[in-house]
Parts: structure tokens; C-alpha cells; sequence
């Protein structure tokens, strides 16, 4: 570059920082410096000029993503959020056509008639796995229920002497021979006794918890052998949960990779939200068969029968024993209450006292209660060992699930 081309030029001796000029011999082409004087060890000479703008070309900034910065994971690159709302969309879609194709049961909506008996004789627990598609707690305490009623054992609550003793009971083998059990009643029965002729509640809190569900296990069997179900509904509900899992944890791991690596992380969130929402789908992909979406239908007449029956005691009054054996069913429709309420002031007590004893003078209020404090403690019994679920199908309002559970509502 010709000296006449430079700027400003100057030059500096001395240490590090010094401000001593050094001495210059300018001219129209070029410049000499030297100097002024020796330098001493760690001296130096700086000479400084000023370039034009433009003599050197300027670097391009060099641009980097900071990784170790979360925020950085989730850039609302159009692209990236083209592809997060494409993933989003296809996987809802997706959990859609697979309940539209697999989750409905196979029904017409057809009109609820009232039935006035469990269609095909079919038991309480049975009829409480065709209305929410679940084998719990609740149709267990009907089968004990049931049990009673049939003349397989008593009940009896056992008297408190203390103002805060705890509550409990007895059930007690009777000599009717066990022979006509299905499957999970005779699991039921066998884990209640154990080869002993008499247990208490409390008792149950060590070994009952297995007994749940090996005779869930076999109820939901039960179930798919009658034609009612093509696949267990509790495996079908596992199988979707499992995939909406891993649907979170895939997206997780997705959503750090993808942002970590080019900022696309609302790509693994997109994944992660199809998961969430797998988790609940999961409850409603069980579906019945034909034969499964009628007896539904028929149940759901023999429910609405027992919801009214306040509205028609004078039927019922008519019918010998209807209150204990339909009894079992209105704790699975968890019309308990107003089933005993169609039967106030009317004299039950002889239906009762082969299969239950109380603590108080009977009446079907008192029997109410009492079996609404049994199915408590039973499910308190179950939970001390292992989790249960379902309720204790003793609310004043209609139970059982709404009516279906894969198929919807009727």
C-alpha cells in the first residue's frame, strides 16, 4: 500500500503502554521509524496507522447456537413449527381412527326398555364388567354380597363396646356346599376362608389383596369366553396406556435431541402431547362385540327398573325376596339407597336374616348403611396390601360408568 494511501501514523517506544514517541522520517512513499534511544530488556517499538475503510475486507460474524441454553431448544422456526403442528395432527389423528376403527362397540342406539330380572341370569359382577368395561373393588363387595343372599355364607356386623372401636365383621361358612360357583366367585369364596369356617374384615388385610386379582383376572376372562369382549378390556386399556407412555418418553428424549442439536425441540413436545392424551383415550378403546353391546342394552333396562322402583312399591312388594336378591345389583348400579328406600315400611327382615346380622333393630335403611360401611372397610381391607380401584356402589346417584365405557353412553 503507497504511504500516501495511509492515515495517520504514529509510533510509540518504551514499555508496555508507554506514550514516548519514537522517532519518524515520513515521506510522499513511505516512512522510516527508529528509536530515540536504546531499549531496555522488555521495551518495544509500536507503530500505529490508520487504514481507509474498506482496505480489508470484514469477516462474516460467525453465528452459534448456545446448547447449554434450554431455551434455545424450542426455536419457532417455521419449519420447525410446520413439522410440531404436522406430528401433533397426525398422532391425534391417529389415536382417533383407532378408536373409530377398534375402541366402538359393535351396537345400534337402540331404546332403553325397563328389564325386570339380570338379563340371562347373569350375576352382579358380571353385569358391573358390561357397564364400565372394569372389574373392581365394587363387584367384588357385590359378589361377597351375592354369596350371602345365595346361602354360601352370613354376614354379621360385630358388635362395638367401645366409643371408638374399630368397626368390623364376620362372614361365616354355612353348610350349603359350594358346587355351582362360577370361576371368580369360587376364587372369591376360596380366598375368603382359606379352609377356615369363619373370617373377620380386618382379617383380609394380609392375603385378600391377591385374591382381587386373580378374581378380577378371571371375571375379565369370564368375560371374553361369553362372546362379550374379542380382547380382555383391562389388557386393551394396558396396551394403549403403554403407548401414550412411551409416547412421553420418546418425545422427551426426542424434544432434548432435536433441540439440542438444531433448536427443533417443539417437534418432541408435539410427540408428548399425542402421549398425554393417549393416557385417558386408553380408558374408552375397549369395545364390545355385538353379543356384549346388547346384554349392555339390557342392562342398562334392568338398571333403569331398579332406579325406579320408589315409584313402584307396590310391585315389588308383591315379588317374594326380591329386596336381598336384587339387592347384589344395586350395589353394582350403586342404587343402594333408593332401592332401599322402594322398600321402607315394608317388612324385609325375614329376606334378611339367613345371610346378614346387624348390630340394631333391621329395617332396609339400617341394611343400607351397613353394607355401604362393609363395602368401605372391605376396600380399606384391600388397599392396605395393594392398590384397588372402583367405588362402592352405594351413591344415591345411578353407577356403573355411564353407561359403557369404550362405546360410549347410551
Amino acid at each position: 500500500m503507497h504511504a500516501s494511501q495511509l492515515g495517520q501514523i504514529i509510533c510509540y517506544e518504551g514499555a508496555a503502554g508507554s506514550r514516548e514517541p519514537c522517532r519518524s522520517t515520513p515521506s510522499s512513499t513511505s516512512a522510516q521509524f527508529a528509536t530515540a534511544r536504546p531499549l531496555d530488556p522488555g521495551e518495544q517499538l509500536t507503530v500505529v496507522a490508520a487504514l481507509p475503510k474498506g482496505t480489508v475486507a470484514e469477516p462474516a460474524p460467525i453465528i452459534e447456537r448456545d446448547s447449554d441454553n434450554p431455551l434455545t431448544y424450542f426455536e419457532p422456526q417455521p419449519a420447525f413449527l410446520a413439522l410440531a403442528v404436522l406430528v401433533l395432527v397426525g398422532g391425534l389423528a391417529f389415536l382417533f381412527w383407532r378408536w373409530y376403527a377398534a375402541g366402538r362397540d359393535l351396537r345400534e342406539r337402540e331404546t332403553i326398555v325397563p328389564e325386570y330380572e339380570p338379563p340371562d341370569s347373569l350375576r352382579p359382577a358380571q353385569l358391573g364388567l358390561l357397564l364400565d368395561e372394569s372389574a373392581d373393588t365394587k363387584d367384588v363387595t357385590a359378589t361377597i354380597v351375592d354369596l350371602a343372599v345365595r346361602g354360601y355364607l352370613v354376614i354379621a356386623e360385630i358388635p362395638q363396646h367401645a366409643v371408638f372401636a374399630t368397626r368390623d365383621w364376620t362372614l361365616t361358612k354355612t353348610a350349603k356346599v359350594a358346587t355351582d360357583l362360577l370361576p371368580y366367585e369360587r376364587i372369591v369364596y376360596d380366598g375368603l376362608f382359606d379352609d377356615r369356617e369363619s373370617v373377620k374384615l380386618s382379617e383380609l388385610k394380609r392375603h385378600f389383596a391377591e385374591t382381587l386379582q386373580k378374581a378380577e383376572g378371571a371375571l375379565y376372562q369370564d368375560s371374553v369366553a361369553r362372546g362379550w369382549f374379542a380382547r380382555r378390556p383391562d389388557r386393551t386399556r394396558l396396551g394403549y396406556l403403554g403407548l401414550g407412555l412411551l409416547g412421553i418418553v420418546a418425545g422427551l428424549a426426542l424434544a432434548f435431541v432435536l433441540g439440542r442439536g438444531v433448536g427443533a425441540g417443539l417437534v418432541g413436545l408435539a410427540v408428548v402431547l399425542v402421549g398425554i392424551v393417549a393416557v385417558p383415550v386408553a380408558r374408552i378403546m375397549p369395545a364390545k362385540t355385538a353379543v356384549g353391546a346388547e346384554l349392555l342394552r339390557r342392562t342398562l333396562g334392568f338398571r333403569r327398573y331398579m332406579d325406579v322402583a320408589e315409584k313402584d312399591r307396590a310391585r315389588f312388594a308383591e315379588r317374594e325376596n326380591i329386596f336381598s336378591t336384587y339387592l347384589p345389583f344395586a350395589i353394582v348400579f350403586g342404587c343402594v339407597d333408593r332401592w332401599a328406600r322402594a322398600f321402607a315400611g315394608i317388612d324385609t327382615a325375614a329376606q334378611t336374616a339367613a345371610w346378614y346380622s346387624g348390630t340394631s333393630a333391621f329395617n332396609a335403611a339400617q341394611l343400607s348403611s351397613s353394607l355401604q360401611g362393609f363395602s368401605s372397610d372391605l376396600g380399606s381391607a384391600i388397599a392396605a396390601t395393594a392398590g384397588s380401584s372402583g367405588g362402592s356402589g352405594f351413591s344415591g346417584g345411578a353407577g356403573g360408568g355411564g353407561g359403557g365405557g369404550g362405546g360410549g353412553s347410551w
